[in-house]
């Protein structure tokens, strides 16, 4: 079986996380399998619309991506369930020491966005800024795409830009591992609830679906 994971988080993150439970899910369905991994979410789409992986874990601009590209090329295999919710947020941050108290105290400064297909860290922040009459390009003295949820957090902490666009998901991971990510940033927003990123399939029989999400 051969998986692959949106980069949400840095690679190494990305195997920490995900290497026990996809091992563990080809155990249970009595296959092989392989990680494999891509910078963007945009590769991690391709691949899928390509039939080169079997299973991912997307987020949800990429699922949107995918049902405007190629809606018949992949389809849903399970949503997870994290904390008894089906949905997650858009979390924007800042170093504890900003005075910045709403997005709009970020005007002029420098921002991280996720990925360019990233809901929670760049589609939401982008239109929430639309709704103040700007552009990221014109709001923001300057931005960047970090490719990952805790090297965005990673940057807030350590004061590298002002502000950055998360997963709230990640974001409540790394707080619960890393006391100091707490001692280090601060929410000064948070977006109404999305549904929690999928988990889809490109090209399996329906047999292995079936197995598949019973494991899952």
């Amino acid at each position: 079986l051969r998986f692959s994971v949106a980069a949400m988080q840095s690679p190494r993150e990305t195997h920490a996380s995900y290497a026990r439970l996809i091992t563990r899910i080809g155990r249970l369905v009595g296959l092989s399998v392989e990680l494999v991994q891509r910078r963007t979410y945009l590769e991690v789409n391709d691949l899928l619309i390509a039939n080169k992986v079997d299973i991912a874990f997307i987020c949800t601009g990429g699922y949107l991506d995918l049902m405007r590209r190629a809606p018949r090329s992949t389809s849903l295999l399970v949503v997870p369930v994290v904390g008894g919710k089906t949905t997650y947020e858009s979390l924007i941050i800042v170093p504890k020491a900003s005075r910045a108290a709403r997005l709009s105290d970020l005007a002029g400064l420098r921002f991280a966005f996720t990925d360019e297909l990233s809901f929670t860290g760049h589609i939401y922040p982008r239109h929430h800024i639309r709704q103040l009459g700007q552009t990221p390009e014109t709001f923001f003295s300057n931005t960047l795409f970090t490719r990952s949820h805790d090297r965005s957090i990673r940057a807030v902490a350590k004061s590298l830009v002002a502000g950055a666009a998360v997963d709230s998901l990640i974001y409540d991971v790394l707080v619960q591992g890393d006391p100091s990510v707490a001692r280090e940033t601060r929410v000064i927003h948070r977006s109404p609830p999305f549904g929690i990123p999928p988990i889809a399939a490109s090209g399996l029989s329906p047999e292995l679906r079936a197995r598949i999400r019973a494991v899952l």
